[in-house]
């Protein structure tokens, strides 16, 4: 589920970067944190006790080495529950302190990130979930070269964010969205040039896909009157309504 998703994430960033922690480690320190470092850890129930009164995101010190850790793990906990606001100011203080630590690229920004998105999906804060994304192809970008499949993986998430951002929700700048969609449409398709077969069914897709941006983008007029070169307030109405009309082909994502 959502919890294991993101601690395997998590997990996985911190091996990269030399701290590696599991549930029970970080429950411990957040027990050592709140009881004192000189008192032994208690029964299960005592644990279970102590997390549900957890302390606020912001009395945690950004710049104490051991806070990253039980900030994930909180974090994690108030999102399995579905205290969804809850679970992003954990994540969010994680983020600085991550930056402290580790700069400002770093896997555990991106895994952050992206914990940070799926409770902003779930609290239906569309412009954050559009926002965060923009960070998180950033992120992908600072982190990963052309030629590393991670880069690709990531890629794919924005632009079936954008796919059924466009499609779907009626929130933020379209066009905007439209030439994000193509700029990621464009750039997978090269990757997937380097990497695929050139009968590959990914490659018409990618380009359906930036077609589509394009006509969407740039439509061409249907009738055009040809005494005043200009296109008739009809004309222009429709166009723009099919304009708006048209989806990306967010079921073929892949």
């Amino acid at each position: 589920m959502l919890r294991s998703v993101h601690t395997m994430r998590l997990i996985t960033a911190f091996v990269h970067t030399g701290r590696l922690f599991t549930s029970g480690a970080s429950a411990f320190c957040l027990v050592a944190w709140i009881f004192g470092s000189g008192q032994a850890l208690g029964q299960e129930n005592g644990l279970v006790s102590a997390l549900s009164e957890h302390p606020d995101s912001k009395s945690f010190n950004v710049y104490q080495v051991n806070s990253l850790s039980p900030l994930i793990d909180l974090g994690l906990q108030l999102q399995e529950q579905n205290r969804h606001e809850e679970a992003i100011d954990y994540f969010k203080q994680a983020r600085q302190v991550s930056r402290i630590q580790n700069g400002l690229y770093d896997e555990t920004q991106l895994a952050l990130v992206e914990a940070i998105i799926e409770s902003e999906m779930e609290l239906e804060n569309w412009e954050a979930v559009d926002k965060h994304y923009q960070h998180a192809e950033h992120l992908y970008h600072k982190l990963y070269d052309l030629k590393d499949p991670r880069l690709e993986e990531g890629l794919g998430k924005v632009s079936r964010w954008l796919s059924f951002s466009l499609s779907a929700r009626d929130s933020g700048d379209r066009i905007d969205k439209l030439f994000r969609a193509k700029r990621i449409y464009t750039l997978r398709l090269q990757i997937a040039e380097q990497t695929l077969s050139k009968d590959h069914p990914k490659l018409a897709y990618l380009q359906e896909n930036i077609n589509i941006c394009d006509k969407q983008l740039y439509p061409i007029p249907s009738y055009i009157n040809d005494d005043s070169r200009r296109i008739r307030d009809d004309d222009s109405r429709r166009i723009l309504n099919e304009r708006n009309r048209v989806p990306l082909v967010a079921s073929l994502e892949r």
